[in-house]
């Protein structure tokens, strides 16, 4: 969920929201973790979220500093997240480079 809609901030649906789950799913899959592993309890991933923090690095599967970059972008506030065609294009680099 992202932290606008705890903060009441937006009360509608917008791309950005979904920028944000993009960047936890990049998570998932480039380091096998899920966003704020870290934490045992809800109410701490809650709190976090709120106060706008962004999921920690792993550590045990390490993700690059090029993707790492991009899902911070995907956490940043919801005027500064990249748009879905910038996302889109990210992954398609992303993917293209694996093939190679």
């Amino acid at each position: 969920m992202p932290p606008e809609l705890l903060r009441e901030e937006l009360t509608e649906v917008c791309t950005a929201m979904d920028i944000f789950s993009l960047g936890c799913n990049g998570l998932l899959v480039l380091s096998g973790q899920l966003p704020w592993s870290e934490f045992s309890r809800a109410a701490h991933i809650v709190l976090n979220l709120y106060q706008g923090k962004s999921p920690a690095r792993p550590s045990v599967r390490p993700v690059d500093d090029q993707h790492w970059k991009f899902l911070e972008s995907c956490w940043s506030e919801v005027h500064d997240r990249p748009s879905a065609s910038t996302a889109f294009l990210a992954f398609y680099s992303f993917l293209t480079s694996l093939a190679t």
